[in-house]
């Protein structure tokens, strides 16, 4: 799988920002989808959104409730650690601690909760629209906390 292209930034600068927000687009989806359909519709002033996006509109191959084969444990990782990336990114454009909403929809919302498994908690929130964690129950997921 490619690397992962630029993030889609909407909003007010993260600088003057009162609340970030990252919100992970779906498989077969751009970030235009997630604004079009989720982020575009809220009333949201004082929000710094950023949007990122997979390459290809596929953040891993597996189906959320496939078993973790090797290949799609890297991609997710990869993944993981591209979105981790941009939030780290994304708080230091904002120059001061703030309250973070992280989500997602559909294979977005399993990735953000995989991300908030492996590197949460933050001040603030989460929201997740149809996902679930990534795998079977039997995985022996490097993204599980004992």
């Amino acid at each position: 799988m490619a690397m992962h292209d630029a993030p889609l930034r909407l909003g007010v600068p993260p600088g003057e920002a009162k609340v970030l927000c990252v919100f992970v687009h779906g498989r077969t989806q751009a970030p235009e989808d997630m604004h079009e359909q989720v982020v575009g519709r809220l009333k949201s002033a004082g929000i710094a959104f950023v949007l990122p996006r997979a390459a290809g509109n596929s953040w891993y191959d597996a189906r959320a409730v496939d078993p973790l084969t090797d290949g799609a444990r890297r991609q997710l990782d990869a993944s993981l650690t591209h979105v981790r990336q941009i939030v780290t990114d994304f708080v230091r454009d904002a120059g001061r601690p703030l309250p973070m909403l992280v989500g997602g929809f559909s294979q977005g919302a399993c990735l953000t909760l995989e991300y908030a498994m492996k590197y949460g908690p933050w001040d603030g929130a989460m929201v997740n629209l149809t996902g679930c964690r990534v795998g079977t129950p039997a995985c022996d997921s490097a993204f599980r906390r004992s």
